[in-house]
């Protein structure tokens, strides 16, 4: 009910668009949505809705608070639509149902959030369930509607109407199975009713008569069905053989408890796939025999699975399954399943449960005759079952020179394992003791971080990064080294910058490393040294960013290992069959920068810049999609006086040289076939200095670097001028 102000006039306190105005019409309006209560609409569906007693109109104050919540403009009367809705039942379906195939998702989302509390909060059922039937109706018969939306929307009534139909509405549903777009739906809600009503229309869905997804998906809730007279259906509609129809069959029989032999064998030539089919019918059939009580039938099935080479969730369920019909051959049994990848947990379970008669002397007795890994899985069964003795098991494994026993007896004393019992067991080839010696190891190192014993941590961790460990736990190895925060443990990160896949963790946790270095010059110089291993965009921006944040950056160390790192480029050139090699574009000597212009198209120079170390100058975008070409990269240098240098040309093809308008250097081969990379003497005189250099590309990626260093071989600290 709504709040009434001091007047007695209606408080409304929240709102919705104008278009809900519509409802308004619809209540007030007879015959405008559809029939009243209890009356079967025309056309359409009319054959589908049952016709019952009309309901009760519901309190008249109730249907004014829906009319004024729905046709208020005001924003955010969703919530007291939503709760009226819940009160009026059939009325609010009337009212809200036509809204779910409004153009506006909003107004749509609205009326069925309206209905799904209609529905849920319904009182008189079955005239909840009338008002549904009609409105499915009207959204099949909706003109203009995409059938997408027309099925998602009736796919949603008939889940409503799954919550409120009983048995009087099965024909109803029948008469919709053979319509394509909504007969599976109507289907699955018949399948929820009980009674033999629902039961006869699912054995009729399951004949020839319709479609073969509709009679596969009958079959599948008659395996459901709690009553009788279903198998004989389903072994008819399985052909008794293997098929499109039998496997559906063989997993409902199987629910009945019918063993898969009983409806037909596992052919020789069966795929994974069916074989696991039929495994998982064998399973199911267990499982039934095990309620009804057919307790020998029941065990020949599970111990029929555990023989068999099947899935390990299969061989996880049937050892379960068995141990809760206390069978005597589960020890036997559970005991061939200990060491089986992903049955290991089931089998222990199994026999921490089973409540045959004699089963803890036969245990103790198979402890004495059993290896060591399966030792350490019995001493966890007798301790679950609190068996006498226990204690001096525990004491005496304790003490053995298996590292899997006294990790298993430690941890059952309620000790800690020790380290080296534990790094032994991570590099065990059984993945659960693997897996679980890992875990703790890496337990253990945490502990000691927090307790502030970074040594003894970092010591663990440096044990797995040099040992043979999955990536996994190299990852985690590096991320704990990391945070130990030892200077002396770097050099294990700086070992994985290479790796391909741990490399990237490596960047950054060594970057971050560095960071937190107290001495800054030995933080710069270590980021300096690794910036040429930084192979990629990435890896270079990282170490840029770090040098930065300690007051330098990537471009000042280039520079002050003699790399220019500003150029302009100009290009791509025509150089097929490498003829641009000794022909002039641009002329050497030009002083001034300007555009060059080829074949009618002007070449305007470009900006760029080179990165890392060696700060090389890579072209890429447009220039990929020049496999052969040439380009020109200008470059300039200041010195204060004369200075005697070496100039060293970085490029993997063909190239021309120019400092200061004279021909300096060239090599008309790759590199490599002419003596590596060209360095050549020259002088550069006082103030500006310019490089121009011409590369040639026959199919590998543009780049070119260059580096200055004096006579001896040093790097000569440059200096730019910015333009």
């Amino acid at each position: 009910m709504l709040k009434k102000d001091p007047q007695g006039r209606r408080i409304i306190p929240f709102g919705v668009p104008v278009l809900m105005f519509v409802t308004v019409i619809i209540l007030a309006s007879a015959g405008t949505m559809g029939p009243a209560h209890g009356a079967v609409p025309s056309g359409g569906l009319s054959h589908a809705v049952p016709v019952v007693s009309p309901v009760p109109e519901t309190d008249a104050p109730d249907a004014i608070d829906l009319v004024s919540a729905m046709a208020s403009i005001e924003p955010g009367v969703a919530l007291q639509a939503i709760r009226i809705a819940g009160v009026l039942g059939p009325r609010a379906i009337e009212a809200a149902g036509p809204l779910m195939l409004d153009d506006d998702p909003r107004i749509a989302r609205l009326a069925r959030i309206a209905l799904d509390r209609a529905v849920c909060g319904a009182r008189e059922p079955v005239s909840v369930a009338n008002a549904l039937f009609r409105l499915l109706a009207r959204c099949m018969e909706a003109p203009g509607l995409d059938e997408a939306r027309k099925k998602e929307v009736a796919g949603q009534v008939l889940a409503w109407i799954g919550i409120v139909a009983t048995e009087e509405h099965v024909p109803a549903l029948e008469a919709l199975f053979g319509d394509p777009m909504v007969g599976g739906d109507a289907l699955a809600v018949v399948g929820t009713i009980p009674g033999r009503d629902a039961l006869d229309a699912l054995l009729t869905a399951l004949s020839g008569k319709y479609p073969e997804t509709l009679r596969i998906r009958a079959a599948q809730l008659l395996g459901d069905r709690p009553e009788s007279g279903v198998i004989r259906p389903l072994l008819v509609a399985s052909a008794g053989k293997p098929g499109p129809m039998g496997w559906p069959c063989l997993e409902a029989l199987a629910r009945h408890g019918v063993a898969p032999e009983q409806v037909f064998a596992l052919p020789p030539t069966a795929t994974a796939t069916e074989s696991s089919l039929y495994a998982h019918a064998a399973l199911s059939a267990a499982r039934a025999l095990a309620k009804q009580g057919r307790q020998p039938i029941a065990e020949r099935l599970f111990l029929g699975l555990l023989r068999h080479d099947a899935p390990p969730v299969i061989h996880r369920r049937a050892l379960l399954g068995l141990s809760t019909l206390d069978n005597p051959d589960i020890l036997h049994v559970a005991l061939g399943c200990m060491n089986i990848p992903g049955v290991r947990a089931s089998a222990i379970e199994a026999l921490a449960r089973v409540k045959a008669p004699g089963l803890e002397d036969r245990l103790n007795d198979a402890y004495r005759r059993a290896d060591a890994p399966t030792r350490a899985g019995l001493l966890e069964v007798l301790s679950r079952r609190k068996a006498p003795g226990l204690a001096a098991l525990l004491t005496k494994a304790r003490l053995s020179d298996n590292p899997e026993l006294r990790v298993k007896a430690v941890r059952l004393s309620g000790g800690t394992p020790s380290e080296a019992d534990l790094l032994a067991l991570a590099q065990r080839s059984n993945p659960w003791v693997r897996r679980k010696a890992l875990a703790d190891y890496f337990n253990l190192a945490e502990t000691r971080l927090r307790q502030g014993e970074a040594e003894a941590a970092a010591a663990q961790y440096r044990n797995i990064l040099t040992g043979a460990f999955a990536e996994e736990a190299m990852r985690a190895a590096l991320y704990g080294l990391a945070r130990a925060g030892r200077a002396d443990d770097r050099s294990l990160m700086e070992a994985r910058l290479d790796d391909p896949a741990l490399g990237d963790e490596a960047w950054t946790l060594l970057t971050d490393a560095l960071l937190a270095e107290t001495d800054r010059n030995r933080a710069r110089a270590e980021l300096t040294r690794i910036l040429p291993q930084a192979d990629s965009p990435a890896r270079r921006s990282l170490v840029s960013q770090a040098l930065k944040t300690l007051g330098t950056t990537a471009e000042a160390v280039a520079l002050k290992h003699g790399y220019p790192t500003r150029w302009r480029v100009l290009g791509p050139l025509p150089n097929r069959g490498g003829r641009a090699f000794g022909k002039s574009y641009y002329p050497a000597s030009r002083t001034q920068v300007g555009p060059v212009f080829l074949d009618g198209r002007r070449l305007d120079w470009e900006d760029g810049e080179a990165e890392g170390l060696p700060a090389r100058l890579v072209l890429k975008g447009r220039w990929d999609d020049c496999p052969e070409g040439a380009c020109y990269a200008l470059t300039e240098v200041v010195q204060t006086g004369e200075t005697p240098v070496t100039i060293h040309v970085l490029t993997d093809g063909p190239f021309e040289c120019w400092l200061n308008g004279a021909a300096l250097v060239s090599r008309r081969g790759p590199r490599g076939e002419e003596g590596g990379d060209a360095g050549v003497k020259a002088v550069f005189r006082p103030g500006k200095n310019r490089i121009l250099i011409k590369t040639l590309r026959s199919g590998e990626p543009w780049n070119c670097a260059v580096q200055i260093t004096d006579r001896d071989g040093r790097p000569l600290p440059l200096r730019q001028p910015r333009e």
